[in-house]
């Protein structure tokens, strides 16, 4: 139980953070709401190990991850 409750703050915090930022997707099916959650757990965790090196906002790390899937010229 006590190593539930001091976990339990890094899980807490995990969803803090990526509501901040989700990706506003609303569907009947139960599965497609799990699929966007975790492609939203997945962005969280690349930006967490790229703000190790360069300290960027989640917000602009996800307009540059997005140019960037689309092609779009980001250098």
């Amino acid at each position: 139980v006590q190593n539930y409750r001091k976990n339990m703050g890094f899980v807490d915090r995990l969803d803090q953070i990526i509501s901040y930022n989700r990706i506003q997707r609303s569907s009947k099916r139960w599965y497609t709401s799990l699929i966007w959650h975790y492609i939203d757990l997945a962005v969280h965790n690349s930006w967490v190990m790229y703000n190790m090196k360069t300290k960027i906002s989640q917000k602009s790390y996800r307009v540059i991850l997005a140019k960037l899937l689309l092609g779009v010229g980001v250098r």
